[in-house]
């Protein structure tokens, strides 16, 4: 039995309400998906702006923290009448210190997943040379270093390490004035880091073999296996040439895991 043109009709009808019912659904549950992705999205954005407001003002404080107790060893060394008393504590204002430089320059850049070294590094230095010619000496420090990346966490590590061998160096290697003082960064075969620190000075000898076994030394081998890797010393000719061989844990390219770590560790294992 055929359907008459007014039953075509009826059912065609139905069909299209039935259909604009179904779209005005789906268009309903659309925006309101779109609104709640909204609304999750300001929710974060909220959040994060919390966290960076928050995170700025810890910064804020560990910086004035280490600013008031370099002050503070300072203040002690500068009433002290003790010679020995006077070089510890200046000396201890200037580790204080470069860890105030270093966390300033890491945790309130824009970048909080990775750092070029190289960059790093050679404002550390300028640093480093402003500081002492402002004691009216005449530093001659070099860099050479290839464009690394690492965690802020491995880059404070290295900072501290470079200031410490740097400062050393400039202290010891030249008893009787300036000197100069390489530092290097690159990658060697086994695409491990290598930072090296050299001077063309007096070298090592009883008396800075037994200075290096104090606070200085424990200092370095502590920033050396925070990077996993080894503090070396080499004997050239001239001078003496520090080296620490480590994995990045961080590069451009990818991240490395704990066998690339230990390999490193191992490596130019012929160096004393």
């Amino acid at each position: 039995m055929t359907q008459t043109p007014s039953k075509w009709k009826s059912t065609f009808l139905m069909v299209a309400i039935d259909a604009a019912i179904e779209a005005e659904r789906v268009r309903e549950a659309k925006e309101n998906a779109e609104a709640e992705i909204r609304a999750t999205r300001d929710r974060f954005e909220a959040l994060a702006e919390e966290r960076g407001v928050l995170l700025r003002e810890v910064n804020h404080r560990v910086g004035n923290g280490l600013q008031l107790i370099a002050a503070l060893l300072r203040m002690q060394a500068q009433i002290s009448s003790s010679p020995e008393v006077k070089a510890a504590l200046a000396t201890a204002e200037t580790r204080v210190m470069a860890v105030a430089d270093i966390h300033r320059r890491l945790y309130t850049s824009e970048s909080v997943q990775s750092v070029n070294l190289r960059d790093y590094l050679n404002d550390l230095i300028v640093d480093l040379q402003s500081s002492l010619r402002a004691e009216n000496l005449s530093p001659d420090f070099r860099l050479s270093a290839a464009p690394l990346f690492a965690t802020p966490d491995y880059a404070a590590a290295l900072g501290m390490i470079v200031t410490e061998l740097v400062i050393n160096a400039h202290k010891h290697a030249y008893p009787d004035g300036d000197g100069q003082v390489r530092i290097a960064l690159s990658l060697n075969e086994a695409d491990c880091a290598v930072l090296s620190v050299e001077d063309d000075g007096v070298g090592m000898n009883a008396k800075t073999t037994a200075q290096s076994t104090r606070l200085g030394r424990t200092l370095l081998e502590a920033m050396a296996h925070k990077l996993n890797g080894r503090l070396m010393y080499e004997a050239p000719t001239r001078g003496t040439c520090a080296k620490i061989v480590f994995a990045l844990n961080f590069d451009a390219s990818s991240r490395r895991d704990s066998s690339s770590l230990s390999s490193c560790d191992e490596d130019d294992k012929s160096v004393v």
